[in-house]
């Protein structure tokens, strides 16, 4: 048996997460059990891995001494499990936290988890190239983000989902997953607000204080549909097979999971540029990927509608499944432990 402590195991929004362990479980060569971490309690037999995701989390909490605190017991935990011989490997979604709650602390607090992990996953070449530095000996791989299940949407298809989320059958475009700031929701409505026409969908749990009431103050937009609330795997899956676009206008990202979902709905997206992204696009191609500067404009939200209204390839163009990822991810595993 092999025990692998998540870090995050059981967020119910993350589908990368769930679909990782899920699809590790049948193409392991050995039994493996996939618990969560959960600070100051490790006290017991060391797993064989610690699998970081998500760490910068620690330091969230706006208050302070208990981030402080949590960042403190997080490095104690890892050494100790380290000194009992667990290898701890990190998959670097993003560059720290979206929140920033206590950037200096949030920095210093990665530089010393970074220096205890033992080998390092990117989602991208981007990514790697973007943290890799000179000297560094440890292993990294590059693993694709998983997408599916991967299918082929009919029109019929799109069409129920809009009606059963209460929209015409008529162009529309999403932003559906975690609502947060730096995903600028707010200003892409204010912008939408100005066109009169055209329909835009706002779907997934807001984050952060006063957030929710934000948007909420904006239900009475022409054209805007809000569903806000933790979503489902097939209401992810829904509003995904909703969009004829979904929109990504993030003020600072390196990887997006959504970006990745969406393709495989198959829609199409328009995100803002990074490394990461820019291989997307050269993956999928331009038809599927647009790259958009921000802030978000009348202007670009009118051609995105319009985009959102020309015929396209029912059939995503990426290919990367949940079974392959967590294939190499367990041979990536066993290859470092």
């Amino acid at each position: 048996m092999t025990t692998i402590t998540s870090w995050p195991l059981h967020r119910t929004d993350c589908q990368y997460i769930h679909r990782l362990y899920a699809a590790m479980h049948d193409v392991a060569d050995q039994p493996i059990e996939a618990v969560d971490y959960r600070p100051g309690r490790v006290w017991k037999p060391a797993p064989d891995y610690l699998h970081l995701h998500w760490p910068e989390t620690a330091v969230d909490n706006p208050f302070y001494p208990r981030a402080l605190l949590r960042a403190v017991v997080v490095l104690i935990d890892i050494v100790w499990m380290k000194v009992r011989g667990t290898t701890v490997v990190w998959t670097r979604h993003d560059d720290g936290s979206h929140r920033q709650t206590h950037p200096k602390t949030e920095r210093l607090f990665a530089a010393w988890y970074e220096r205890l992990t033992d080998a390092f996953i990117h989602l991208t070449d981007g990514s790697r190239a973007h943290f890799i530095e000179d000297g560094d000996r440890r292993p990294h791989r590059v693993i694709r983000h998983g997408i599916g299940p991967i299918g082929q949407l009919q029109p019929s298809d799109r069409v129920a989902a809009k009606s059963s989320l209460g929209l015409e059958n008529a162009p529309v475009i999403g932003v559906v997953g975690r609502l947060q700031e730096y995903k600028n929701v707010v200003e892409t409505i204010d912008a939408f607000a100005q066109l009169g026409s055209g329909q835009l969908l706002v779907a997934g749990e807001p984050i952060g204080e006063g957030y929710a009431e934000q948007l909420r103050g904006r239900d009475g937009v022409r054209g805007l549909h809000l569903k806000l609330g933790r979503l489902t795997e097939d209401e992810f899956a829904e509003c995904l097979a909703a969009s004829d676009v979904v929109i990504l206008f993030y003020s600072n990202h390196l990887n997006s999971g959504v970006a990745f979902e969406a393709i495989a709905a198959p829609s199409r997206i328009a995100v803002t540029g990074s490394p990461s992204m820019g291989e997307l696009v050269a993956e999928a191609g331009a038809d599927w990927v647009r790259l958009v500067e921000m802030p978000p404009t009348p202007e670009l939200l009118s051609n995105l509608l319009m985009w959102a209204g020309e015929p396209q390839n029912e059939t995503s163009p990426l290919r990367d499944t949940w079974t392959s990822v967590a294939a190499e991810t367990w041979e990536f595993l066993r290859q470092v432990g």
